[in-house]
């Protein structure tokens, strides 16, 4: 149905937003889900340090750091133009690779804040 003026459709759209709002919260965590899967693809699914392949657990890192200012900076702040540009070629992923959040953190404190001492984490998937 063709709007004669913009502030009617945008008052439908409105509504029609607030009708639909968790079928459109479903289908962005799908969509999101599906895109972080497939940068999962791209970048590696299990951590390099442990080998831990729960999904879940894993995250993107910048191995030099600087993956919040890049995203702040390049990115305005969002992960999923982050993962787009992964997705679609436009990002490089030579400085990334995927460490699960233990080791990501332990990444993080110990090379990147230059933290003394050792610490180990062991990845057991039959406690699972």
């Amino acid at each position: 149905m063709p709007y004669k003026n913009i502030e009617d459709r945008k008052k439908n759209n409105k509504k029609w937003r607030i009708k639909n709002h968790k079928e459109i919260i479903i289908k962005q965590r799908k969509c999101g889900k599906e895109l972080r899967n497939k940068v999962l693809e791209i970048v590696g699914k299990v951590c390099v340090e442990c080998g831990c392949n729960y999904a879940p657990a894993l995250e993107v890192n910048h191995m030099n750091g600087g993956g919040t200012r890049e995203r702040k900076e390049v990115w305005n702040g969002s992960k999923t133009k982050f993962y787009r540009a992964i997705v679609n070629g436009t990002r490089k992923t030579d400085d990334l690779n995927t460490l699960c959040k233990v080791h990501n953190a332990i990444h993080e404190l110990m090379e990147l804040r230059k933290m003394p001492g050792t610490w180990i984490a062991i990845w057991n998937a039959e406690k699972m």
